[in-house]
């Protein structure tokens, strides 16, 4: 009885001093090939760093100036500068250019790509078989096929912006209300009731409008 106690204290006495010496023994570090140049260019950086927390702790957040939108103006000759954009139909494509001028490819047996001679163009939609252009004054212009009527846009003032459906044109006019035409099978053109009106879109047999924060769908 007396050996095995002998024998359990020398080997926790061992142990102890294994896990002492262990833990006494430094960590190497990994050898580092930093030289004193790169500590300096480091330094210059973190230097230049700190500079440019101090200006932006400086700015006065109060003064600065807010971006204001721009709305597209007329050029010498009469074209508008505008910005690119892209809208596609049934079998064609329509291009609006930079210059207020619109392009077109593809095939449309209804006429939606005879957009040739159309100026002064700010923004472009297409339906399945007919094409719209909004003008830099707020009129509208259409062509294609105008069998339910969607092309019946040319009495139309003070709209900016458009969207077109399956059959059917929406305009949205400055004051907030939404005018429209062309097919109504689905209740699609019922939006004369609409107010405050900021953008709109159409689908196939439907047109949602976004009024401040809410969404209106018919």
């Amino acid at each position: 009885m007396k050996k095995a106690i002998l024998c359990m204290v020398l080997s926790a006495v061992m142990l102890f001093s294994l896990v002492t010496t262990v833990i006494a023994q430094p960590v190497p570090l990994p050898p580092t090939n930093v030289s004193p140049s790169d500590m300096e260019n480091l330094g210059k950086e973190l230097e230049k760093a700190l500079q440019g927390l101090d200006q932006l702790n400086s700015l006065d957040l109060n003064n600065l100036q807010q971006p204001t939108a721009t709305t597209p103006k007329a050029a010498e000759g009469g074209t508008i500068e505008t910005n690119m954009m892209i809208a596609a139909g049934d079998n064609f494509t329509l291009g609006l250019k930079t210059n207020g001028t619109v392009v077109a490819t593809g095939l449309s047996l209804s006429g939606a790509d005879q957009v040739s001679d159309w100026t002064d163009i700010t923004m472009i939609a297409c339906g399945l078989n007919h094409s719209v252009g909004l003008k830099a004054d707020g009129t509208v212009v259409a062509t294609g096929s105008n069998a339910t009527g969607a092309c019946n846009v040319s009495q139309w003032k003070d709209i900016k912006m458009i969207a077109a459906g399956l059959d059917n044109t929406v305009g949205l006019k400055k004051d907030g209300t939404v005018v429209s035409t062309g097919s109504n099978d689905y209740g699609q053109l019922d939006v004369q009731t609409w107010k405050d009106i900021t953008a709109i879109s159409s689908g196939s047999f439907f047109t949602v409008a976004l009024k401040k924060t809410v969404l209106l769908w018919q």
